[in-house]
C-alpha cells in the first residue's frame, strides 16, 4: 500500500449507490475525516510492519501481530463502507472485529501474555482479546483509559452483533414525507428519522482510526523500551 489515502478513498467512496448518496448528503465531510485518520493509522502500521520484518528471525510473533493490526485497519474501512451503504448490522459486526483484531495484535507482540504461544498451537482466542488485554494492559503499555475506550467501543457495537431492537430498525421504514405510510425494508436502508442514530454510529467510526494509530504506536514504543532494557 503506497498511497494509503487514495486507496482508502477509492474503497470507501467509489461506485456510489443511491443509498450511499443519501448518507453522504449528511456524512461526506465525516467520511473524509475518517479517511484522513485511517491514513495516519496505516502510516503508523507501515513503520510497525517494517520493524517486525527486521526482527522476524528472533521475534516471529511480531509479523503476526502486524497482520492482525492490518486486519483491524481493513475491518474499520470495510465497516465504514457498509455503514455508508446502508448495511448497519454487518457494519457493526466488522467494527467489533476491528477492535478485537487490534487487541489481539497487541497481545501477540508480548510473549509473556502467553497469547502467541497458544495461538501458534492452534488455540483460537481472538474473541477473548479485549478482556485479556484489559488484564495485561500495563505490561503491554496500554493505559487504563485506552483499555476502557476499547471496551466501551466494543460494547457499543455489541448491539449490532446479535438480534436487537436496533437491528430491527434496519428493516422498518418509518412514515415520512416521501413514504407517508412507511413500510418494511430488505437490504440497504437510509431513513431520515434515524439520522440521530446514524450520527452516533458515524462518530464511533471516526474515532476508530485514532484508536488504531495510538495503539499500534504505543506497542512500538513499549517494545523499544523492552529492547533497551
Amino acid at each position: 500500500m503506497n498511497d494509503h489515502r487514495k486507496i482508502f478513498e477509492t474503497e470507501l467512496l467509489g461506485t456510489l449507490t443511491e443509498v450511499m448518496r443519501q448518507y453522504l448528503a449528511h456524512f461526506e465531510s465525516d467520511a473524509h475525516t475518517f479517511i484522513d485518520g485511517l491514513t495516519k493509522a496505516a502510516n503508523v502500521w507501515k513503520q510497525y510492519e517494517a520493524a517486525a520484518v527486521k526482527r522476524e528471525q528472533q521475534q516471529e510473533e511480531l509479523v503476526w501481530s502486524a497482520a492482525y493490526f492490518l486486519s483491524a485497519i481493513n475491518s474499520a474501512l470495510v465497516s465504514t463502507r457498509l455503514f455508508l451503504s446502508g448495511y448497519i448490522v454487518p457494519s457493526g459486526n466488522l467494527a467489533r472485529q476491528a477492535l478485537e483484531s487490534l487487541a489481539f495484535g497487541i497481545l501477540l507482540a508480548f510473549p509473556s501474555t502467553g497469547t502467541y504461544r497458544e495461538w501458534k498451537k492452534g488455540h483460537a482466542s481472538e474473541h477473548k482479546a479485549l478482556g485479556r488485554l484489559a488484564r495485561h494492559a500495563k505490561h503491554c503499555g496500554v493505559n487504563k483509559a485506552s483499555a476502557s475506550e476499547l471496551d466501551k467501543q466494543a460494547k457499543w457495537f455489541d448491539q449490532l452483533s446479535h438480534p436487537s431492537r436496533l437491528g430491527l430498525a434496519t428493516i422498518w421504514m418509518p412514515p415520512c414525507k416521501e413514504h407517508p405510510e412507511g413500510g418494511w425494508n430488505v437490504g440497504a436502508l437510509f431513513a431520515e428519522q434515524h439520522l440521530e442514530q446514524y450520527r452516533k454510529e458515524m462518530a464511533n467510526r471516526i474515532s476508530l482510526p485514532s484508536l488504531l494509530a495510538n495503539s499500534i504506536a504505543g506497542t512500538m514504543i513499549t517494545l523499544k523500551m523492552e529492547v533497551a532494557a
